[in-house]
């Protein structure tokens, strides 16, 4: 009897884990509800431009799709960032594993195991997502830049919150790689 109980005391816990794991997000409004899952139509997202940290468009747009990529509360989030024809984008990096898919167009990434900014080609590696589908995970406080191709390019990005860009030398308390 004993037994059966400690189980049923360490597997309850699991299932509630298990089903709020899976129960579907709340949708936000302009998103339709179809049964029990939210779908977000690529041709009604609501895109908005991203600023840079003084407050200035960077001529980026991005469509949050599920969660809140700012929250200061580790949740899931998925949204889609688009860059405008060869845009340059600076050396950065982000405290969580950045995920992204290509959905249209053409994207350039150099990363570096170890950045040295007095010779940023020293080690640096090049890829580039020419294909839809095509996916990059960028580990946490890996250093990269990007380049978008000659027609831009449209990612979909999906992680853990905050997602965050950082400058390489950040002194921003936010820019710290989860221990």
């Amino acid at each position: 009897m004993k037994k059966l109980l400690l189980g049923a005391v360490i597997l309850a816990p699991l299932a509630v884990l298990a089903y709020t794991q899976s129960a579907p997000p709340e949708c936000a409004p302009g998103q339709s509800k179809l049964a029990s899952h939210c779908v977000w139509f690529a041709d009604k997202l609501d895109w908005k431009p991203v600023l840079d940290p003084k407050g200035n468009p960077t001529g980026i747009e991005q469509a949050n799709l599920e969660g809140d990529p700012n929250s200061k509360t580790p949740a899931p989030y998925t949204m889609r960032v688009r860059i405008p024809a060869n845009m340059r984008l600076p050396e950065h990096w982000h405290p969580h594993v950045e995920r992204a898919t290509l959905l249209s167009g053409e994207l350039t990434f150099v990363s570096w195991d170890k950045y040295d900014p007095t010779n940023p080609d020293s080690t640096a590696l090049t890829v580039t997502l020419r294909t839809p589908g095509d996916f990059s995970a960028m580990p946490a406080g890996r250093i990269h830049k990007g380049r978008a191709g000659p027609g831009g390019a449209v990612i979909q990005v999906h992680g853990i919150s905050p997602w965050k860009r950082c400058a390489p030398a950040s002194k921003d308390p936010d820019c710290k790689t989860p221990s």
